[in-house]
């Protein structure tokens, strides 16, 4: 999201413009068509970080959510994308719901997971887990935080 989406937020009562809905898909679509790898998909998925910037650089500051689009669904596919290092996948969804939960939940003590691959066990069972379920909410949900640090 560009700065200027951000200054929409602040001058409309925290509401996105119109548009960003489809200017999020054509980014992504453009993303997918560059990476050879589809958001969301169950084989080879894009993962992408959601993070804030500044117009001024605070290093250590922004709020950031690494590995959005990986989710119980894929994460195979990410071991598959790997060479079959499930140590690599589940290290990526345990940080992707240490900082899900800390930065998008806000539930900082949903983030201390013993081991990565018990921690993606255990959100995949728990309904009232802080990992997202899917790709697109988990995008859509991520961004919120990054506007708070503007």
């Amino acid at each position: 999201m560009t700065t200027e989406v951000c200054t929409y937020y602040y001058q409309n009562k925290h509401k996105y413009p119109t548009t960003l809905e489809a200017e999020v898909k054509a980014a992504i679509g453009k993303m997918e068509r560059i990476m050879g790898r589809k958001y969301g998909a169950t084989k080879n998925p894009l993962l992408v970080s959601i993070r804030s910037g500044a117009r001024k650089s605070m290093p250590g500051m922004m709020e950031t959510v690494l590995n959005v689009g990986l989710n119980e669904n894929n994460i195979q596919g990410l071991i598959d994308a790997s060479g079959g290092n499930e140590r690599f996948a589940y290290d990526a969804y345990r940080r992707l719901i240490m900082m899900y939960a800390d930065v998008v939940m806000e539930k900082p003590q949903a983030s201390n997971p013993k081991t990565a691959k018990e921690s993606a066990s255990c959100s995949m069972k728990n309904s009232n887990n802080c990992a997202p379920p899917r790709a697109m909410p988990a995008m859509i949900k991520s961004r919120q935080p990054t506007l708070k640090n503007w």
